[in-house]
């Protein structure tokens, strides 16, 4: 089992491999050992480009697996893998779901299924810190808030679950240990979490930095994890919006308030109902959604 987890914490470290290519390879070996030694002429034959073929064989002589394994276990990080218990039964639904999660925290909140995800625009006004406020802090304590630890919505809601004492998860676009977390101003705000009986998810190993390309490839988590995804402000092209289409495309119920056609703000909120998002007018229409009574 070890030269298993060391051959697919190793894939997962190569960050120029997609989800889709790692299913491709897994299909085609069914062991992850083997596929971390796949042969040129394969990676061809599955559609890899040879920049990125010669990439990755110049990343297997330089990769330092000791490194990862020394802070997984300094940092006491858990390693789910997709047949486990804990692995999220709604994750397993989407396309390419990561074959493995590394946690930190309470991993029996994975065993939960009142999930609501909570995203937003980075920059947020007055406005979206009241429907925050409003909105997250009135929820029943059952329902546990997902969200991305990003700037904005994402550490606002967090926050408000920690101040009225519900449990939490963030979704990470980063490895976990502690100096990889992004942004660095949230690591206090990361670690808050683990302290509360929370938890921090990632699907990428420790020292894995945040790439431009993971936030998308983790949106698909924040979607696919919960049974809801609500919107509380975001523009017309933004990650929030990326992740609620995602949602949609999951067959998860997507939520979000009507929001002023002049604000460029909360112009994706708008063009989110015209897409069949459901209309959330206050907290007793989230948990309708969730078929959660309120207190």
């Amino acid at each position: 089992m070890s030269i298993e987890r060391n051959a697919l914490i190793t894939l997962l470290s190569f960050t120029c491999f997609s989800p889709n290519v790692l299913n491709k390879l897994y299909l085609k070996y069914h062991s992850w050992n083997k596929a971390l030694h796949a042969s040129c002429d394969t990676l061809k034959k599955l559609n890899i480009r040879d920049k990125t073929i010669n990439k990755f064989y110049e990343f297997k002589k330089t990769f330092k697996l000791e490194k990862v394994l020394y802070l997984i276990e300094k940092e006491n990080i858990n390693l789910i893998y997709y047949t486990d218990k804990y692995y999220p039964q709604f994750l397993k639904e989407i396309p390419c779901p990561p074959p493995m999660l590394f946690l930190k925290g309470n991993k029996k909140l994975l065993r939960d299924n009142n999930f609501l995800t909570v995203v937003g625009s980075r920059k947020i006004n007055n406005y979206g810190i009241f429907l925050a406020n409003e909105l997250v802090s009135k929820l029943n304590n059952n329902i546990v808030i997902v969200s991305g630890l990003a700037y904005g919505i994402d550490s606002l809601a967090h926050s408000i679950a920690l101040r009225t004492n519900k449990k939490t998860i963030a979704i990470l676009g980063s490895g976990i240990n502690y100096n990889s977390i992004y942004p660095r101003e949230n690591q206090k705000l990361a670690s808050d979490i683990i302290k509360t009986n929370g938890l921090i998810v990632s699907e990428f190993p420790p020292l894995c930095p945040p790439l431009k390309h993971h936030f998308p490839q983790r949106n698909r988590i924040l979607a696919g994890i919960s049974l809801a995804t609500l919107v509380l402000q975001a523009k017309k092209k933004s990650g929030a919006l990326i992740t609620a289409y995602m949602a949609l495309d999951y067959n998860r119920e997507v939520l979000t308030v009507p929001s002023n056609i002049n604000l460029e703000n909360s112009q994706g909120n708008n063009q989110l109902i015209k897409a069949g998002a459901k209309v959330v007018l206050n907290y007793k229409d989230i948990e309708e959604s969730l078929n959660i009574d309120s207190f």
